[in-house]
């Protein structure tokens, strides 16, 4: 599953961006085999490698795969998910003013 993830990212999300492969330590699917589609977890080693594949991913908007799209997520724990949605008041009345 690593070495076929890091063959996917420059694929998907463009070779120029990544000359070289990110290094990824481990790679997963989730759930049991099945028709549906199974989402893969990818801890890479390098977390400017991580970055950049969110933020490439994040430029091209919609990133596709055989008809199919691809999502790219970063896994927080619900701890920080939890300290994360305690600013969504504040994030939303920032917005509404502009700031």
């Amino acid at each position: 599953m690593i070495g076929f993830v890091e063959r996917l990212i420059p694929r998907l999300l463009g070779e120029e961006h990544f000359p070289t492969p990110a290094t990824i330590e481990k790679a997963h699917r989730l759930g049991r085999a099945s028709e549906r589609t199974r989402p893969i977890l990818v801890k890479f080693l390098n977390f400017r490698d991580k970055d950049k594949v969110l933020r490439v991913a994040r430029e091209k908007r919609t990133v596709q795969m055989d008809n199919n799209r691809i999502s790219f997520y970063p896994d927080y724990s619900i701890e920080v998910q939890r300290k994360m949605l305690a600013f969504n008041e504040v994030k939303k009345k920032l917005r509404e003013t502009n700031i």
